[in-house]
């Protein structure tokens, strides 16, 4: 169910900027004990006119409605790119994490009414949750070895070397109760 949710490479975008560019947007919805809040910043800047460099920040969080339903996700992402006539590589550090509650869903649709505040009702599950980290690194180095380009078609020979770590983890927690 996360993996929707997380940043594949090919979606990494790259930068090329005269000056720097930095974007924040911060959002929330809802009280104080049942709110929604979003925060992303993206910050991306030349170091040389043939090198950028973009950190990508994003972290959504909730308490949601009813007990042990919190969940959290951040994703921070850092790119570079050095383009060059002969040379280009293309660096990509990502490290995203999830973590949410599992309650199991309700215990007796009859406890939900006006009486019961929603976050009071009985749930299976109190201390269930899951947690997903994904931490990455993907490093694409290219030198050109001959191209040719006209306005229909372009030919390239290069030689490529990638470099990937990947590592990913996932923890589903729970306290013995009976319930499985």
């Amino acid at each position: 169910a996360f993996y929707d949710y997380l940043t594949d490479d090919g979606a990494v975008k790259f930068y090329n900027t005269k000056k720097f560019y930095s974007n924040f947007f911060y959002f929330t919805n809802g009280s104080k004990d049942n709110n929604l809040q979003s925060v992303s910043i993206l910050h991306t800047q030349n170091i040389k006119p043939f090198w950028n460099f973009a950190i990508d920040y994003h972290l959504f969080a909730s308490d949601g409605i009813y007990a042990n339903q919190k969940s959290k996700f951040s994703s921070f992402i850092f790119s570079s790119v050095f383009e060059k006539p002969k040379y280009v590589a293309r660096m990509i550090v990502k490290n995203q994490q999830f973590k949410t509650g599992e309650n199991g869903g309700i215990i007796s649709k009859d406890d939900i009414g006006p009486s019961l505040a929603p976050v009071n009702v009985p749930v299976y599950l109190t201390a269930a949750a899951n947690k997903l980290r994904n931490f990455d690194v993907n490093l694409i180095q290219d030198i050109p070895l001959w191209q040719k380009s006209d306005s229909l078609s372009e030919t390239k020979l290069s030689v490529s070397h990638s470099f990937v770590y990947d590592n990913q983890k996932h923890f589903y927690t729970d306290v013995p109760n009976g319930f499985y």
